[in-house]
């Protein structure tokens, strides 16, 4: 008898030596899931790793996390079963605790960094009188490390989500177009003060979508175009492939590129291609992992390639979508 299991129900060995484990502890599951688990491992014969909650011989509970696996004879024929338990509870206790810490550093952060953004704003609207030159290139300065400062906040609480499964998709009818011009109107006055033309291409459509995770995913990619792009162009462009059900959003720079052997990072949470723009432009390298998570959630893919033209790079995402 496997001690550990023992420590973690409080049961003595003589309880339950030579007894079924459903006789011995109570699962706070439906009978009908525990029966559904061991009929997929009867009818597929593959291993199947679930959590559960189980409850002591004091009545307390824990959450495990369970492996099923099947144990066939020489005849293939299944005789019994390997479960392999394991509390997790305090695991989940930690996860817990992250969400929430997580969820009150971004709002704690969030709001003195719109503020400083709001007058930041006015103070380059000339609202407060007319700025020189040089302010206004200071203060293009702070702008573009308040929007990193915010997408760093934004990127560490979106990984949190995603990490717990807690990311949901609330689909709508939204313009398309509407949207391109949206994103291309915030990076606007960023590209301009790099030196940087931004332009876009896209059609008058009516999509059925999750419009704020495709903005997001939208703001990353361009966001991320403009920070590693020091001469020339930012394009947004929009088609639709596959007989008019498969929507296609490509972001188009004349940056540096990105070698081959290093593509395969891009997509990986922490993971930054290393050159010498990457030194002067910090992040969390957790953007484009993060988009990866929203675009599969939705069952499209997202990929780079480069360009064939001019130095530079095209990232884009293919996404089944509904008029």
């Amino acid at each position: 008898m496997n001690t550990s299991f023992l420590e973690a129900t409080g049961f003595d060995v003589e309880e339950v030596l030579g007894k079924n484990l459903g006789d011995t502890i109570r699962r706070d599951e439906k009978r009908d899931k525990i029966e559904n688990i061991y009929e997929s491992l009867e009818t597929q014969g593959l291993g199947i790793q679930e959590e559960l909650v189980t409850t002591r011989k004091n009545g307390s509970q824990f959450i495990s996390e369970v492996s099923f696996t099947p144990i066939f004879n020489s005849q293939n024929i299944i005789v019994f079963f390997l479960v392999i338990e394991r509390d997790i509870t305090k695991e989940k206790e930690v996860d817990a605790m992250k969400d929430e810490f997580l969820s009150i550093a971004s709002h704690e952060l969030r709001t003195p960094m719109t503020i400083i953004n709001g007058y930041n704003e006015l103070l380059l609207s000339g609202s407060f009188g007319e700025i020189t030159e040089q302010q206004k290139k200071y203060l293009l300065r702070i702008e573009s490390n308040i929007n990193n400062l915010i997408n760093i906040v934004n990127d560490m609480l979106d990984i949190g989500k995603l990490e717990s499964g807690k990311i949901t998709f609330e689909y709508e009818s939204f313009s398309l177009h509407d949207l391109i011009d949206e994103v291309y109107s915030f990076f606007r006055r960023m590209c301009e003060s790099k030196g940087l033309s931004i332009s876009y291409s896209s059609q008058e459509l009516e999509v059925y979508l999750d419009r704020q995770k495709i903005k997001q995913v939208l703001n990353n990619l361009v966001g991320n175009a403009c920070k590693f792009t020091e001469q020339g162009s930012i394009m947004i462009s929009t088609e639709i492939l596959e007989g008019d059900t498969i929507l296609r959003v490509s972001v188009t720079d004349t940056g540096l590129g990105i070698a081959e052997e290093n593509k395969n990072k891009l997509f990986k949470k922490f993971s930054q291609v290393d050159n010498y723009l990457q030194k002067t432009q910090k992040g969390t390298g957790l953007g484009l992992s993060i988009c990866k998570t929203i675009i599969e959630g939705m069952n499209g893919k997202i990929d780079m390639k480069p360009c064939l033209d001019h130095p530079g790079s095209i990232f884009y995402f293919d996404i089944p979508f509904k008029k």
